[in-house]
């Protein structure tokens, strides 16, 4: 039974007792697992994985096996690479306790996904007393459910008495320092909308609650405004500023360099006759008062 099943692993065991059959897990009957190492070879010094107690997550159900990794030099992969050669995605990249199948990712991905964000979800409110409270989770206050941040300034927590009348060399120490960093990772929640995929924390913790900003950016004009007659000097510098940075890039082809390297002289000469040409023209436009006499020439 077990060698039968070393290339099937995940299979289902059961073994039939009296009027019914109780279910065996093949590490139960001895199957243990090589990794790092082609398929039905042995290691010649298995390094079992920590605490035995390894578990697969794969489609219709999930496994306890016994994983051993390679140990006798035949590769040099770690056991996260070692675990994704045999198609299992380690939860971790040191020591890893649990790997769901590829094949499971690839059909309850999203669900798992769903599963995992409704349960921190519940656990957070959990940790923060709102199943006591008589008017439940909708009445949940912004920022309730937040944890205070013990290096943050606390008055009467982990501030001295008196700190406010500290002399002017020492007020330093009581000030909050906060500094902003750029999170380019948001952009990619554009892909939705609060209607078509809304939240389930709406400001309870950290996360700020958006729709009061949101909608007091359109009730204000936020555009500013821009003076298109830099546009064309814009246009020259970031040319060139293109072309540069992906003329240092280039480190082969010599006769395409210098042939762009010629265009790009080109071009440069001609903005500056062009911008030379338009400035007398604009003058003169003015003077007569016709405007856009620079589109109309």
């Amino acid at each position: 039974m077990v060698k039968s099943h070393r290339f099937l692993p995940f299979h289902l065991i059961q073994k039939r007792n009296g009027d019914h059959s109780d279910r065996w897990s093949l590490k139960s009957l001895g199957l243990r697992i090589q990794l790092g190492h082609p398929p039905g070879s042995e290691c010649l010094i298995p390094a079992r994985e920590f605490n035995d107690d390894f578990v697969v997550i794969d489609r219709d159900m999930v496994h306890e096996v016994a994983i051993d990794y390679c140990g006798c030099g035949h590769t040099t992969k770690g056991q996260a690479e070692q675990l994704m050669d045999q198609r299992l995605w380690p939860a971790t990249l040191i020591n890893p306790k649990a790997a769901p199948t590829f094949r499971c990712l690839e059909e309850r991905y999203p669900s798992l996904l769903r599963m995992v964000h409704e349960w921190r979800h519940s656990r957070m409110l959990n940790r923060a007393g709102r199943g006591h409270d008589p008017e439940r989770v909708d009445k949940t206050g912004v920022g309730e459910c937040a944890l205070l941040r013990p290096p943050c300034l606390h008055p009467g927590m982990n501030m001295a008495e008196g700190w406010e009348n500290a002399p002017a060399e020492t007020q330093h120490i009581h000030t909050l320092n906060i500094g902003l960093d750029a999170n380019y990772r948001l952009k990619r929640k554009d892909m939705s909308s609060d209607a078509a995929d809304p939240g389930l924390c709406k400001g309870f913790a950290s996360s700020i609650y958006d729709p009061p900003f949101r909608e007091r950016s359109l009730k204000h004009d936020m555009k500013q405004s821009w003076d298109h007659s830099r546009d064309r000097e814009l246009t020259r510098v970031q040319l060139k500023s293109n072309m540069d940075r992906w003329l240092r890039g280039q480190s082969f082809n010599t006769k395409a360099l210098n042939l762009l390297s010629t265009l790009h002289k080109k071009i440069s000469a001609a903005m500056e006759e062009y911008l030379k040409a338009i400035s007398p023209l604009l003058v003169l436009g003015d003077l007569i008062g016709e405007k856009n006499v620079d589109k109309v020439f």
